[in-house]
Formats: C-alpha cells, sequence, structure tokens
C-alpha cells in the first residue's frame, strides 16, 4: 500500500561528479562575483558620486530632505542616512544643516 516505485531524476548524484568540474566551476563563479562588485563600484557608485556633485552644485538642501552623511572613519556603504530638520547658513554664505536619524 504505501510502496510505491520511485521515479528517476535526471539529476546527477553529487559523489559522482568530476572534482575537478566543480572546482573549476566554483573558481569561475568567484571570479564573476569580484568582477562585478568591481563594475558595481567604479560603474554604479561612480555615477551616483557625480550625480550628486552635480545636484549639490545645481539646487540647495531643503528641509525634510533625505541626506547621507559622509564618516571617514568608516566605509562608504556604512554612512548614516539623515533628514535635513534645520538649514543653517554660515558666515560664507553656505548652508550646513542638522540631522534627525
Amino acid at each position: 500500500m504505501f510502496l510505491q516505485e520511485i521515479e528517476t531524476s535526471d539529476v546527477t548524484d553529487i559523489d559522482c561528479l568530476d572534482h575537478q568540474e566543480i572546482n573549476k566551476r566554483i573558481r569561475h563563479v568567484q571570479t564573476i562575483g569580484e568582477q562585478l562588485r568591481k563594475r558595481f563600484r567604479i560603474e554604479y557608485l561612480g555615477q551616483l558620486r557625480e550625480q550628486t556633485q552635480h545636484h549639490r552644485k545645481s539646487r540647495p538642501l531643503t528641509v525634510g530632505e533625505v541626506v547621507v552623511v559622509e564618516n571617514n572613519l568608516k566605509n562608504r556603504t556604512l554612512w548614516s542616512l539623515s533628514r535635513v530638520i534645520q538649514l543653517i547658513p554660515g558666515k560664507d554664505g553656505l548652508v550646513s544643516h542638522s540631522s534627525q536619524n
């Protein structure tokens, strides 16, 4: 009653695979991952940096805007996001801001 014929699958048993092929595939996947990370840093983050600098020159900060707070002691991916709650013009006419995390 409970015994049924088990259908075979087309999946190769892991013990039957060639270890050299597996290692080669792992190295290939790691290389692709490294290349993707490098391209992401150079292309995407580079474009964000250019756009941010361009926007900074073309329009001033506004209250309520979300900004990234630079911290030289941390990796860029760990920088805090903050909201502008007050604009304070300095002696040079530029605006700095207080933040609320």
